[in-house]
């Protein structure tokens, strides 16, 4: 089908043999927002401040449309891209992303902080976010990724990606303006589970970075004080 828009206060679920192309859902008092889909599924906008959001589909995710949810949400798909780079979503819980192909990539986009929960990655993971970005549970890339970190802020934004579990080839972390101008003020830390390889950090902040295997750069790392472990 095509557009598929349903508006509740007490949650939705639709979980059945669904083939649509883009959702749109309002969801006002309480309960979570679920739709298994079969296929490609643009988010037209959604508004869920009752509850949890999860989407599960076997095509590419993308959206068209902003996405803010109070709880948690997750985003599933096989063999596809997830892209949600919209400037103005907002997520307040913590959010999962799943995928798999060394071709498929995954953009996330927030206003304010963002909270990632445990996510395993085809490839590379981008974040974007106008405030903190911290995680509850591990990233991990299953074809050697590049993580992909930003801070848009103009007061301070730090970046702490420090779950043991993490699992990256490469890292690109940035502590941004708001207008992406130029380096500000926001610690960086990351730790990862194997070898890495710093494509680029820049921060006025101090970096700390923790490895279980060789660490290595092949670009610049701005900042104040780097420690290495």
């Amino acid at each position: 089908g095509n557009l598929l828009t349903v508006n509740a206060v007490t949650g939705i679920t639709l979980g059945t043999a669904n083939t649509i192309t883009s959702f749109n859902a309002t969801n006002t008092t309480s309960g979570n927002v679920s739709l298994t889909d079969a296929g490609t599924t643009d988010i037209t906008g959604v508004t869920q401040t009752g509850g949890n959001f999860s989407l599960t589909t076997t095509g590419a995710i993308t959206q068209s449309g902003t996405i803010s949810v109070s709880g948690t949400s997750s985003f599933t798909t096989g063999g596809a891209a997830i892209t949600l780079s919209t400037a103005t979503n907002d997520f307040t819980g913590a959010v999962s992303l799943a995928n798999t192909g060394a071709a498929n990539e995954v953009t996330i986009r927030d206003v304010n902080a963002i909270v990632m929960g445990a996510s395993t990655i085809g490839h590379n993971l981008t974040i974007t976010a106008g405030g903190n970005i911290t995680q509850t549970g591990s990233l991990i890339s299953s074809n050697a990724g590049l993580l992909t970190a930003k801070t848009l802020s103009a007061g301070t934004a730090n970046i702490t990606l420090s779950d043991s579990g993490n699992a990256f080839a490469n890292v690109d972390l940035r502590a941004r303006n708001a207008g992406d101008s130029a380096n500000a003020n926001g610690a960086i830390t990351y730790r990862d589970t194997d070898a890495l390889v710093v494509s680029t950090i820049g921060t006025t902040g101090n970096v700390t970075l923790t490895t279980g295997g060789a660490l290595t750069q092949s670009g610049a790392i701005v900042g104040g004080l780097l420690t290495a472990t």
